[in-house]
């Protein structure tokens, strides 16, 4: 018997740094946030600094779009998504699995 196991929703968290310190976007307030008399204006100031340009870039990624050091690497990457047999064959340029893929990648 498969057991019922509830799935709780993951929390994503995007950083990066800026001269040397890190900044970054959490999903929902941050531990450090929740030690503020008033967490979400703690949130604000801390995020305040994130470069919404990388957001904006990091949202938008797409795995058929990506760029491979050999092009044979970019094929078989694209055809395991895909669950192909033939990893070297030339994988379609759009696919419901990409898609997905590129949800799960954006965080939703």
């Amino acid at each position: 018997h498969k057991k019922n196991i509830e799935r709780k929703p993951h929390k994503y968290d995007m950083y990066t740094t800026i001269s040397d310190k890190a900044v970054g976007i959490t999903d929902g307030c941050a531990e450090v946030d929740q030690r503020d008399k008033h967490p979400n204006d703690a949130k604000h100031r801390r995020e305040k600094a994130f470069p919404m340009e990388l957001c904006r870039r990091a949202l938008s990624a797409r795995l058929q779009d990506a760029h491979a050091t050999e092009q044979k690497d970019r094929r078989r990457i694209l055809n395991s998504v895909l669950g192909a047999r033939k990893l070297d064959a030339l994988p379609p340029p759009e696919h419901e699995r990409y898609d997905q893929l590129n949800s799960n990648l954006h965080g939703r």
